[in-house]
């Protein structure tokens, strides 16, 4: 069975549906807040920091940044429309929280122009990961410890 994310551009309606569904719930689950909690907690971000989630679905990792301590603007980037214009729908009132529409492995920023880029279970569906991988380290400050 194909991977309906790595085509998630052209995927058909019913199928976006039921995936903002699952993305949702899954965001909701305790263990996945949990799991974020931690990961999350490792970042150690300057004041005013720009983080940027590739791949960010309905937003719900992006959601949670923007409220984090030291967080200035989130941009959630994901080549699905149809997941933008829900995960800007959750986002309203979320005023350093914003969407655009991109590709994972060409992305439309300038060198350091983030302090932390998060993948979020992402890149096992975008199509090229080690070129991802690549494009994104030349958008971020901060290095995650190890």
């Amino acid at each position: 069975m194909p991977d309906p994310y790595a085509q998630i551009a052209s995927a058909e309606a019913e199928v976006l549906n039921l995936l903002i569904e699952v993305l949702e719930l899954r965001a909701a689950d305790p263990r996945q807040k949990e799991m974020r909690d931690a990961y999350l907690s490792w970042l150690s971000l300057p004041q005013d920091a720009h983080v940027l989630e590739i791949g960010c679905g309905t937003g719900a990792v992006a959601r949670d940044v923007a409220t984090r301590p030291n967080v200035g603007d989130v941009v959630g980037l994901d080549p699905s429309p149809v997941f933008l214009a829900k995960a800007r729908e959750l986002a309203t009132g979320i005023p350093n929280l914003h969407f655009e529409e991109g590709d994972a492995r060409a992305l439309p920023y300038e060198d350091d122009r983030f302090d932390a880029v998060i993948f979020h279970t992402c890149l096992c569906h975008v199509p090229d990961p080690p070129m991802a991988s690549a494009t994104m380290t030349r958008y971020r400050r901060v290095q995650m410890p190890r």
